[in-house]
């Protein structure tokens, strides 16, 4: 259940290994996988982070406690430090489950994810690949071969591994979902992009990253009316999603809904005052009514690291380094705007060309 990777297998997979527990509360290996599939909740579901990487800490402490050479157990560790954003602390784990079993497929293909993240494309590629060989049967880590190979711009290789994926597993919907990516924007092929976007839907309904990327297409191709056909049920059922609401707000912004705009973003920012989309859509108002000054303070406030005399612009903060430039034109500060952009210019030259939506664990 937990291999598909969708809302409702996971969600069934956690009570399995809870009955294991049940069995035997001395088995390691229950603990580990209770641990991975509250993890991977927190992507491919709407439960919330916090609370749900606590408990799936818990779990694998219990693992640790029983087993503490458990490669098993260091690596959905790893999982767990990376999705509360441990990346020091994530790889330590990842290669100790690794020095304990090499032929550990799940931690290969774990690290590798955090490899590209961090835009160290070619070891992300060689964990990735290592795993496929260990474990050629799983849709998932050859879905996860073919990001890291679209993130170096082999689009025609990462297309394959994704077609494997769906060999092995027909009812995956995430290599649907990177097929239509790949092909909305890397070939402009919307015709073929949609109906697989849609697929994966129709796999996932309980995934609101698939709605969303569907949302984004229909955007894209200026069809309101599918647009606010996939957002409005999405409103309905995962009304806190930033997404969903970052989305919701662009749409009321561009048909002059300032009030539900305002309404949309804000909500996101309670949640992450970082959330960059959210402030896009107040930056867009403010600059639309000459309120640069207020605009510049709310990027201040939220990234102060970009206001500093040596700007720090790394992957998380480079997309509001540049929306915040054309205020800081606007207020005559253009030397400062200049060194926003040349150093996100160079921030970007490293990240990847592709894809544009993240793929989970």
């Amino acid at each position: 259940r937990m291999a598909k990777r969708t809302g409702a297998g996971l969600i069934e997979a956690e009570r399995y290994f809870r009955q294991a527990i049940e069995l035997d509360p001395n088995f390691a290996l229950a603990y580990c996988g209770l641990a991975d599939t509250l993890a991977l909740r927190v992507d491919y579901t709407d439960a919330p982070r916090a609370a749900t990487l606590e408990r799936a800490h818990a779990a694998v402490d219990a693992a640790l406690k029983l087993d503490p050479g458990l490669a098993d157990a260091w690596a959905s560790a790893g999982l767990i430090e990376q999705q509360n954003g441990h990346l020091g602390r994530a790889e330590e784990m990842f290669r100790r489950a690794i020095d304990l079993n090499p032929n550990h497929a799940m931690a290969r293909k774990w690290y590798g994810g955090l490899l590209q993240g961090q835009a160290r494309f070619a070891e992300s590629v060689a964990q990735l690949e290592q795993a496929a060989r260990l474990d050629p049967l799983s849709a998932n880590v050859q879905l996860n071969l073919g990001t890291a190979l679209e993130a170096q711009g082999r689009f025609r290789d990462a297309a394959s591994q994704y077609r494997k994926a769906i060999e092995v597993d027909p009812l995956m919907p995430g290599p649907y979902t990177f097929l239509a990516g790949l092909a909305a924007y890397a070939e402009d092929d919307f015709v073929t992009a949609v109906p697989l976007a849609e697929k994966a839907v129709a796999l996932d309904p309980d995934n609101p990253s698939g709605p969303m990327l569907l949302a984004i297409m229909y955007g894209d191709l200026r069809d309101d009316a599918s647009y606010d056909r996939v957002l409005r049920p999405a409103e309905e059922r995962w009304p806190d999603n930033a997404i969903v609401n970052v989305l919701l707000g662009a749409r009321d912004l561009q048909g002059g809904d300032r009030s539900g705009a305002e309404r949309h973003a804000r909500r996101v920012l309670e949640a992450n005052p970082r959330a960059y989309g959210a402030l896009w859509i107040l930056g867009v108002m403010d600059y639309r009514q000459g309120r640069y000054a207020e605009s510049a303070a709310r990027y201040r406030k939220a990234y102060p690291e970009l206001f500093s005399s040596a700007p720090r612009i790394d992957a998380s903060n480079f997309g509001a380094a540049i929306e915040i430039v054309p205020a800081l034109q606007k207020l005559g500060k253009t030397d400062e705007a200049l060194a926003l952009l040349a150093a996100s210019e160079k921030v970007m030259a490293t990240l990847p060309l592709l894809p544009l939506y993240s793929v989970g664990g």
